[in-house]
């Protein structure tokens, strides 16, 4: 049986895919910094601890659900910077 740290993970994976999805169609800069700030960045801090802490256990698919959002977290922090800058230059 899953443990609750894992269901939270897979949460909050697909809430960033989702979000990961969302950034391309903000028009302004100040929308997506708010947005990051407020909304994504506290939800990657969480998905990334938790990621890290599951890590450890000894199940291998919860290893394999960790690994996952650690690249889910990092792919998010990377998406919405290259948007910002996107966003920039555009």
């Amino acid at each position: 049986m899953l443990k609750f740290k894992t269901i939270i993970v897979i949460l909050l994976s697909l809430w960033c895919l989702f979000n990961i999805y969302d950034i391309w169609t903000v028009g302004n800069n100040y929308e997506l910094l708010v947005g990051f700030i407020f909304f994504l960045l506290p939800t990657i801090v969480v998905l990334l601890l938790l990621s890290f802490n599951l890590r450890k256990e000894n199940h291998k698919l919860e290893k394999i659900i960790a690994m996952i959002g650690i690249i889910v977290g990092v792919l998010s922090i990377i998406m919405s910077l290259l948007t910002y800058g996107w966003n920039l230059i555009r």
